[in-house]
């Protein structure tokens, strides 16, 4: 009988904590799609500042 009653608890317990788990990793998969944005911008930035470096020439 005791362990039924473990499974129980457990069951529960999973069935509590599981929403906040999901929320934790569905928060750092955010993260990192915020660095791989941040990273696209900064390669952006350094190449428009090469772009506008660049020698122009008359058309």
């Amino acid at each position: 009988m005791k362990t039924l009653d473990i499974r129980v608890a457990f069951s529960a317990v999973d069935r509590l904590t599981r929403p906040a788990e999901n929320a934790r990793r569905l928060m750092g998969q955010f993260g990192d799609s915020i660095q791989r944005t941040q990273g696209a911008i900064k390669n952006l930035e350094r190449q428009a500042r090469s772009f506008e470096r660049a020698p122009r020439r008359c058309q």
